[in-house]
């Protein structure tokens, strides 16, 4: 059991050192949009969505977040657009509903 309590621990530190790296990659660089996972270990990806719209540079800050999800049920895209993403597409992924989303979220108004 302690091998796998440290197996769990490293894992839910590398998921959060990916995910501060992300959020500071958003912050250093110009994105057109960040697709970003749901549930994750210790920061999941509505955390790091809320973090993001609280980044100083308000341009950054909107980018358009589009969650990856399994979930799909009716209601389950409330705490998605609560925490800040724009759109969402759901696993299994379909090319031409990615694309879609992306260009439906990236285009100027």
């Amino acid at each position: 059991m302690e091998a796998e309590a440290g197996d769990a621990g490293r894992a839910a530190l590398a998921t959060r050192t990916l995910l501060v790296a992300a959020l500071a990659a958003v912050e250093a660089h110009a994105y057109d949009a960040v697709l970003m996972a749901v549930p994750m270990p210790v920061m999941g990806g509505l955390e790091a969505s809320r973090r993001s719209r609280t980044l100083a540079d308000r341009t950054k800050a909107k980018v358009p977040i589009i969650a990856i999800t399994a979930n799909a049920m009716r209601g389950d895209d409330a705490d998605r657009y609560a925490a800040g993403m724009t759109g969402y597409v759901t696993k299994p992924i379909d090319r031409a509903t990615l694309l879609g989303t992306l260009e439906r979220l990236t285009s100027p108004a």
